[in-house]
């Protein structure tokens, strides 16, 4: 999914300087235990889920460090200790994805000069 950049609450510029500016970064609090919720960001900015979490890889993808809670909050890490939590729980979700990847690539490669049922090459 492509976030329009043009759009106010996926990518706001500061006006003199053209830089990001972050919106949701700035109103989280240190620690897990001080998480705010996706509910109190979706209602503080007027936006959707789909649009919070949009924000969210947006700020993360320029260098905004957003952790999340598994019950459903965000924070800024208060120690090294939440950071190397947070760092983990992404390269597990990183190597789920790839290994689906290599999955579906191997699937595809397997079929690639099959024949179908009726003798013509499978994708055509």
């Amino acid at each position: 999914m492509q976030t329009n950049r043009n759009d106010p609450k996926c990518a706001e510029r500061d006006g003199n300087s053209g830089t990001n500016q972050f919106i949701i970064e700035p109103m989280l609090s240190y620690g897990r235990e001080n998480a705010v919720s996706t509910k109190e960001l979706m209602t503080a900015l007027n936006m959707t889920e789909r649009e919070l979490r949009a924000r969210v890889a947006y700020e993360r993808n320029h260098g905004a460090i957003i952790c999340s809670s598994t019950t459903g909050g965000y924070f800024k890490f208060k120690s090294r200790e939440e950071l190397k939590e947070f760092y983990k729980g992404l390269e597990r979700k990183a190597t789920s994805i790839f290994q689906a990847l290599r999955s579906a690539r191997k699937a595809l490669e397997e079929a690639e000069g099959q024949l179908t049922l009726d003798g013509r090459e499978s994708g055509d």
